[in-house]
């Protein structure tokens, strides 16, 4: 068990007092879920940009030689 010296404990209750005793509303399960499953979708899209954009710094997919002129 942590001992927290008493300057700690003091500001801790003055916070909690200042900030009311409610906790937050909770949203519900198909909101939760519904909210999750958009942040997925953003996440899946922006790390599909960076993917397209580090291929595109390395080059990948174009060509390292010449073609040459046979005319």
């Amino acid at each position: 068990m942590k001992h927290y010296p008493l300057a700690t404990k003091r500001e801790a209750i003055r916070m909690y007092q200042a900030e009311g005793r409610t906790p937050p509303k909770r949203e519900n399960t198909e909101a939760y879920i519904a909210r999750l499953e958009m942040e997925v979708d953003l996440l899946k899209k922006f790390h599909a940009e960076l993917r397209k954009l580090e291929f595109a710094k390395r080059n990948i997919g174009s060509s390292t030689t010449k073609e040459k002129n046979t005319t």
